[in-house]
């Protein structure tokens, strides 16, 4: 599933909050560079969107 069809179940769904985890890189992106892309999502469409990383701890 690629991650513009992952976001359009969130959109779908609509989950108090999302991490994505095990994302392809095509296009080189940092982490800063997906902190961002989660910050403009949140910010236009009310997403609580998240970026799995290395050393990441999350509380269920």
């Amino acid at each position: 599933m690629s991650f513009e069809e992952s976001l359009a179940q969130v959109r779908q769904v609509q989950p108090a909050r999302t991490v994505f985890t095990e994302l392809e890189e095509p296009y080189r992106r940092s982490h800063d560079d997906y902190r961002a892309l989660a910050g403009r999502l949140t910010e236009r469409e009310g997403l609580d969107l998240a970026f799995a990383h290395d050393g990441l701890e999350l509380s269920v």
